[in-house]
């Protein structure tokens, strides 16, 4: 190699090595006798697809010869490193003051009766999936019934608060079979599954069950997320399997005073504060490995067919104030006081 190559070469080694920072000083004197530069872009993606991390690298080889030694540096330089965020699931949100959503009522053989106890009552059982995001103090009625509305100043004769969240965290399935004197209906007998234990914040799939067993004996089951939490039995007619003229999501009244049954302490209507991102009815009871398998499907797609309701947000017109039903029935929900619609974190 010519003295003219060499002081070339040299040139070369002192504007990488300024650019790499730091290498001037090992390289004067010697020849370099290859460069070499890779670029590589490492994407990772989450099973959801909802965080995204990007890292792009440059990575630079030098070779040169320093007396008798051949001696070899990489240098690595990474350009930017960022992470997009979660993309978020989209939940409908209940202020726990006066948000709520009522169900259409039908005509059967005992009167006016909900959607809830409609499904019941023609198809012998009845399933109600929802999945729900919490906040630390979230609680209240996800699910209820009642044969007044909250607009009414006149306290209901007839109430179920089917699945709520008392005021401790505890999550109920209840229903009761009522004692009632000339349609006022006060007290009875009371059956339910609760969590015994609070439960946590975030996103969870709530699942209340209900049928018919059989004779006279009625059942109610629960579980949270994927988990069976217990089941309870009664004789008698419970008011799910009656004839209550209004559905209600978000709301439901109760009284805790004897002789009530309703174990909380809450009296009057009351409203959940929380979010819920979907409900699916099914007119079945479903087994140990269809409850896993929405589970793990999460929000959005429910895998078990046979649904009679499906209320995903995106159904939900808050200009119109109707959350529609997409399973074909066209059940629709009425919203009252404009729940809105926010993005949450991705559930897991």
């Amino acid at each position: 190699m010519s003295s003219k190559a060499l002081s070339l070469g040299t040139l070369i080694s002192i504007i990488i090595g300024l650019v790499i920072g730091g290498f001037l000083g090992i390289m004067v004197g010697g020849t370099i006798l290859a460069v070499t530069t890779t670029s590589s872009v490492t994407t990772t993606l989450t099973s959801t697809s909802t965080t995204t991390s990007v890292t792009t690298e440059t990575v630079t080889t030098f070779s040169y010869l320093t007396s008798t030694t051949i001696t070899t540096i990489t240098t690595t330089s990474t350009v930017f490193t960022y992470t997009t965020g979660l993309k978020g699931i989209e939940a409908i949100s209940f202020n726990g003051q006066n948000q709520y959503f009522q169900t259409p009522s039908f005509q059967i053989s005992g009167g006016a009766a909900n959607l809830f106890n409609y499904i019941a009552i023609s198809k012998g059982s009845i399933t109600v999936v929802t999945w729900v995001y919490l906040n630390a103090g979230d609680w209240g009625p996800i699910l209820g019934f009642a044969s007044g509305q909250p607009t009414s100043l006149i306290p209901p004769g007839s109430y179920t608060p089917w699945l709520y969240i008392s005021s401790n965290g505890i999550v109920y399935a209840a229903d009761v079979v009522p004692s009632c004197i000339l349609g006022v209906c006060a007290g009875g007998s009371m059956y339910y599954v609760d969590s015994s234990t609070p439960i946590s914040t975030g996103w969870h799939m709530l699942t209340i069950e209900e049928g018919h067993s059989s004779g006279n004996t009625y059942y109610i089951r629960l579980y949270i997320d994927n988990e069976f939490i217990g089941a309870s039995s009664i004789s008698g007619t419970p008011q799910l399997f009656d004839s209550i003229q209004y559905g209600y999501i978000g709301v439901a009244y109760a009284v805790n005073t004897p002789p009530s049954p309703w174990p909380d302490s809450w009296y009057g209507w009351h409203y959940f504060n929380g979010y819920i991102a979907e409900i699916i009815i099914y007119p079945f009871a479903l087994s140990q490995p269809q409850v896993n398998e929405l589970f793990n499907a999460g929000v959005g797609n429910p895998p078990v067919r046979g649904y009679v309701g499906l209320y995903l947000v995106s159904s939900y017109d808050s200009v119109s104030a109707v959350w529609h039903d997409l399973s074909g029935n066209h059940y629709d929900l009425t919203a009252y006081y404009s729940p809105s619609v926010v993005t949450l974190p991705t559930p897991p």
